[in-house]
């Protein structure tokens, strides 16, 4: 099997990169995003219209497959001297903070930055093994997303690898498709092809969508 390569040009997901354009300015096909702003970090922050964000948090809860066979190229924009330029990464603001969504392939994950917390969800693959993992500062003892983690992770066959005040973590192993072949990782920093992992995570709409919706809670001020 031939490895997928997945071009993106001014687009990451679906409406995250609106703002690839000469002049900076977002234009999505159906309404239109504010202006992006940046910061000394190289970070862009784009705003979205009601519609344009729930379009783009749908996108988000779809997922997207994990696979040692596909590779996505880098996003590229046009900087102001019309030549070609890697994209900054993009937040979109939302109430309470901004949500970044990212997928190369081989790993998934999504980041709520609040004021002062961030949360995340994430998918990786490493050889013939997913880790799950999702970061809360804001669990609780007897949080009920965490529970419903763990026991998510244990109906698919995994195993809880990491449990603490803030953060779980799950490892599931996976089989080759194309062969019967025992499974045999490479040598340290090499990549092979010869066996193929996929993996579609049948939980992340849940706990994206537990993750998302920290940076839409509107925030509250205190008297």
């Amino acid at each position: 099997m031939k490895t997928t390569t997945k071009t993106i040009i001014c687009g990451i997901a679906a409406f995250a990169l609106y703002a690839c354009s000469g002049d900076n300015t977002a234009s999505p096909e159906n309404g239109t995003a504010s202006t992006p702003t940046g910061n000394d970090k190289g970070v862009w922050q784009i705003s979205l219209e009601p519609s344009e964000e729930a379009a783009y948090i749908e996108s988000i809860l779809e997922g997207e497959p994990i696979s040692n066979m596909i590779s996505v190229d880098p996003m590229e924009c046009i900087d102001d001297t019309g030549g070609i330029d890697l994209c900054p990464p993009y937040r979109v603001k939302m109430q309470s903070g901004t949500v970044l969504h990212v997928w190369d392939g081989f790993f998934e994950a999504i980041y709520c930055e609040g004021a002062s917390d961030t949360i995340s969800l994430s998918v990786f693959l490493h050889h013939n093994t997913i880790t799950k993992r999702w970061i809360n500062p804001l669990f609780t003892e007897d949080d009920e997303g965490k529970e419903a983690f763990r026991d998510s992770c244990i109906s698919e066959g995994g195993r809880i690898t990491e449990d603490t005040e803030s953060t779980i973590a799950c490892e599931l192993t996976l089989k080759p498709l194309n062969t019967d072949k025992e499974y045999t990782p490479p040598p340290e920093g090499e990549i092979s092809l010869e066996f193929s992992f996929h993996y579609n995570d049948p939980s992340w709409e849940t706990f994206a969508a537990k993750t998302i919706w920290a940076c839409r809670i509107p925030a509250v001020i205190e008297e």
